[in-house]
């Protein structure tokens, strides 16, 4: 689905942006733009990180400027990959405090999720994150 900018009956810009539902709406901007020459403009903003966002501009896939050099815009794949961790996380937490809470009795269940389910949670928890931003 891309989004048509137009001056009249002159197209002026085309956003080329592929929209991936309400969950992930900091997606990346690509807008696309044919010279009088037929050479093709091509601007990608986005977001670097949660704070920062960067520019990348080519014409006919030769690049022309970039705000951060040597960094992607990719935001979105951390984020993807941080959310499909945290999931997995969440469901392995789950099923090892249930196997607990059947297996142990009321007292050692309650030291076991004090006092090695919450810092395991944690552990796994930056291990996830740290995943995530690495595995670009």
């Amino acid at each position: 689905m891309g989004i048509t900018l137009r001056s009249g009956y002159q197209e002026l810009v085309l956003d080329e942006t592929i929209l991936l539902g309400a969950a992930f709406d900091f997606r990346n901007h690509r807008l696309c733009h044919t010279l009088p020459d037929g050479s093709k403009l091509e601007v990608e903003i986005g977001y670097l990180n949660w704070f920062n966002t960067g520019i990348r501009v080519s014409i006919s896939g030769t690049l022309v400027h970039e705000s951060h050099p040597g960094r992607d815009i990719l935001l979105l794949t951390r984020v993807r990959k941080a959310s499909l961790g945290i999931v997995m996380l969440g469901l392995i937490m789950a099923r090892l405090n249930l196997m607990a809470m059947h297996w142990l009795s009321k007292d050692a269940w309650l030291t076991y999720t004090t006092f090695v389910d919450a810092p395991l949670a944690m552990v796994l928890g930056l291990l996830v994150f740290r995943f995530a931003k690495k595995a670009d």
